[in-house]
């Protein structure tokens, strides 16, 4: 980067002269011979002003630099943004420069000039000074707009979320529909299935490419609370039959027989070993074998020693397709691809992997992957320090390996609802529209349509319904003011469900300030959608808080 790109003020020469002293001549000559513009301070509190407003360097002489003014001037430079490092040159006589040095101490580097300086000196050191400027602005700029860039990336990103989620929403509320509706046919029971498989697939790249960026942006916080291991695997085994019989795998699941317990995000936690186990699905050979087990490692194996305490340990082996040596190492990087061969038979774009490390990374633990070579399997590892004095509880697990679903998975199947009840659905995408009220109506509600947030807000004070689902990105009045406009009319009766696109955490916030009782991010699985719509009219729970959103991102 050029100086003309430094703003007016940022390359200024500042001068503290001796008061009453004879160098201010010689030091303006010397810097307007170079070009440079000088300012000179009438004391320290007028030179720390003008360092706020921006300098190139700082020029001091020994004599202005009282006790006092030693301490504004330092307080001052090591305020400064983490890029920058404020050229210092102090005039000094021999007498003791390092008393002087000493009394400015921090994250500056002076450089002392012996008196009497000749003006070829001065002149050599305020150039060099300023040359480091120029490169400290140049990495301000950079860093300036890596933090554009990223910005612009993550507004990108969200927005594509947004767009790829609503036509998948679309589609597999349809699905759903041609489920309950469609030929019992055997061939169009396996295309409804196919469609329903690839729904899902793409869900889970949108999913990975939103949270890769929210974990490098720092975006994603851990909700961390005790979590079993074992409860983990068996959440994410049951999750996965389905995929596991397609393929004809032998699935065996090991677990450990007392709690694994760590200090995580259960949420997380199944992301990561879903991700595993959903790469070890992929990339095994129809009728391979797949091994999942947890174990309690009271200290770590030798080499991993600066782990330290007792490891929560979960292994993911395969017998699928195997790991290149060279790859790795690379394995865990963003866009890493082992299959490189033309046909890309197996998807994916390297992201999973990617966000397996990094929230492993973010609860404090290591995962690594081994591999003797292609087609000889893979094995990942990962490590996460265990609560001791949990885990060594006296709870007991059965001797068989079976995996059983959590309360969460045995919900109310979509077309046996508990209750039927008064939906308005508020959604500008008619084809999305349509195929989630008639989704509802053949679970036995009773269904109203609204294409935009006028209408909405109409036939709600209408219609009075017991739920309402409101799209956020919606013509005319958006679904926070409808959100809005509908509680201040109906207040707690009527339960507001966002259904949206938009999932970053702003969004939850906003959805939840708006009156929303629930987020929900698109593609809805219609189980839990179900069990919502089966809830009391406004919850209770302290999930919400008053007029909260309970924050939910549910995939197919």
């Amino acid at each position: 980067m050029s100086a003309e790109r430094a703003g007016p003020h940022e390359l200024r020469v500042l001068v503290l002269p001796p008061a009453g002293g004879t160098d201010s001549d010689s030091i303006g000559k010397t810097l307007t011979d170079a070009g440079v513009e000088a300012v000179f301070c009438a004391d320290a509190d007028d030179l720390c002003r003008e360092i706020g407003r921006g300098a190139g360097a700082v020029l001091v002489a020994e004599e202005a630099l009282t006790a006092a003014a030693r301490s504004a001037v330092a307080q001052k430079l090591s305020m400064q943004p983490h890029w920058s490092d404020v050229p210092l040159i102090l005039l000094a006589d021999d007498a003791a420069p390092g008393e002087l040095a000493a009394g400015l101490t921090g994250p500056f580097h002076p450089l002392i000039l012996r008196r009497p300086v000749r003006q070829e000196d001065l002149d050599g050191a305020v150039r060099s000074a300023l040359a480091a400027r120029r490169l400290q602005y140049e990495v301000r700029n950079l860093l300036t707009e890596a933090d554009r860039t990223a910005r612009q990336r993550d507004e990108f990103l969200a927005m594509l979320g947004h767009e790829l989620r609503n036509p998948l929403s679309a589609i597999n509320n349809a699905v759903q529909v041609l489920n309950r509706v469609g030929s019992p046919d055997v061939e169009a029971a396996e295309m409804r299935e196919m469609i329903e498989r690839q729904t899902s697939h793409l869900t889970r790249l949108v999913d990975d490419l939103l949270d890769v960026s929210r974990v490098s942006s720092g975006q994603i916080t851990l909700q961390r609370e005790h979590a079993d291991l074992n409860d983990v695997v068996a959440q994410c085994v049951h999750a996965c039959e389905a995929q596991v019989a397609a393929r004809r795998h032998e699935m065996r699941v090991i677990r450990w027989p007392s709690p694994a317990v760590v200090d995580g995000d259960p949420v997380r936690l199944e992301q990561v070993v879903n991700n595993l186990l959903t790469n070890a699905i992929k990339y095994t050979p129809a009728g391979g074998s797949i091994e999942i087990s947890v174990e309690v490692e009271p200290r770590p194996p030798q080499g991993l020693e600066s782990c330290g305490g007792p490891q929560a340990v979960v292994r993911v082996r395969d017998t699928g397709m195997g790991i290149e040596p060279e790859m790795l190492g690379r394995v865990f990087d963003t866009f890493a691809q082992a299959d490189r061969s033309l046909d890309r038979a197996q998807g994916g774009v390297g992201l999973g992997l990617t966000l397996v490390r990094r929230l492993v990374e973010m609860h404090g633990g290591t995962v690594r992957a081994s591999s003797e070579g292609l087609g000889r399997g893979s094995t990942f590892e990962v490590r996460l320090p265990a609560l001791a004095e949990v885990t060594a509880g006296s709870r007991a697990y059965p001797a068989a390996p079976a995996a059983t679903p959590s309360p969460g998975q045995q919900a109310v199947k979509p077309d046996k609802p508990l209750r039927a009840r008064r939906v308005l659905i508020v959604e500008d995408g008619p084809d999305a529209r349509r195929a989630l009220g008639r989704l509802l109506e053949l679970w036995g509600h009773k269904v109203e349509l609204a294409e935009d947030g006028t209408r909405g807000v109409e036939r709600a004070i209408a219609s009075r319904p017991d739920v309402a689902l409101i799209d956020i990105g919606l013509p005319g009045l958006n679904g926070y003011e409808v959100a809005k406009r509908v509680r201040q009319a109906l207040g707690d009766r009527v339960r507001l469900i966002a259904l949206t696109g938009y999932g970053q955490p702003d969004d939850h916030d906003r959805t939840r300030e708006a009156g929303f009782d629930e987020h929900l991010v698109k593609p809805v699985n219609p189980r839990l959608l179900s069990r919502l719509l089966a809830a009391d009219a406004h919850p209770t729970s302290s999930a919400h808080g008053a007029g909260g959103a309970l924050m939910l991102e549910m995939t197919v």
